[in-house]
């Protein structure tokens, strides 16, 4: 059952690098900064839950301060709010 987890969680951390990869393709098309605040977010969520995936199994070492993790989340929540907001901001 672990191994299915896994492979679930692995999945969602590729989705999120999809949806990084769709910001960033939005950014350069629209030539806007919505695009890039939402590529950046999703990559830093990527980074946290591929950081605490590797901290919950055990299989690798990831050896970063707690402070350090909390700040990447942390980062990844404010720019996703920025993102946000821009998009709330051009339906107006």
């Amino acid at each position: 059952m672990l191994d299915l987890l896994f492979w679930m969680q692995l999945l969602g951390i590729l989705g999120e690098v999809l949806i990084a990869g769709l910001g960033v393709g939005i950014a350069f098309r629209s030539k806007s900064s919505v695009g890039w605040f939402m590529g950046l977010s999703f990559l830093l969520y990527a980074l946290y839950d591929f950081i605490q995936l590797g901290r919950a199994i055990g299989s690798w070492a990831i050896d970063l301060s707690p402070y350090i993790i909390g700040i990447v989340y942390f980062i990844a929540v404010i720019t996703m709010v920025i993102s946000a907001w821009k998009i709330y901001k051009a339906l107006d």
